[in-house]
């Protein structure tokens, strides 16, 4: 979910989690380049154009975004990148010797699930810390008396 409100829902429990620690938060955009036909042997420049375009947009709403909710609450860093996003959250946590990683997720269900795959699901899988996901729909839970 790029940039979406819900993606700010994740955010907020991030920072749940962090202020009372005074844990640091990392804030990760992954842009999944252009696909491109595969005989060519090196990406075309309107492509690459375009893919370090949307790295920049993507640094720049993380930075707005930074600012806006996480401010001097706790300590921030913005790590935006190009490639899959599964793959490059695992290594952004690896590298940066990360405690717990926190994603949104669509909570799509078997033919979307097939079809779109799952983000999360991967990072679950191969993460090298414990992963916490946020649901987009989530069912609301009813206190029994």
């Amino acid at each position: 979910m790029i940039f979406s409100e819900f993606s700010t829902k994740a955010l907020d429990y991030a920072l749940a989690f962090a202020e009372p620690f005074g844990a640091r938060i990392i804030l990760a955009h992954i842009v999944e380049p252009a696909v491109y036909p595969e005989n060519y042997m090196v990406v075309p420049p309107a492509l690459d154009d375009m893919n370090q375009d949307l790295v920049e947009a993507g640094r720049k709403r993380l930075e707005d975004l930074s600012r806006a909710r996480i401010g001097e609450r706790v300590p921030g860093e913005i790590v935006v990148r190009l490639g899959r996003p599964h793959s490059e959250i695992c290594e952004i946590a690896s590298i940066k010797d990360v405690d717990l990683i926190i994603l949104a997720t669509h909570g799509y269900t078997c033919l979307k699930h097939v079809l779109l795959g799952s983000t999360a699901e991967r990072v679950v899988r191969h993460a090298p810390c414990p992963v916490l996901t946020v649901r987009e729909q989530g069912h609301e839970f009813v206190e029994q008396s």
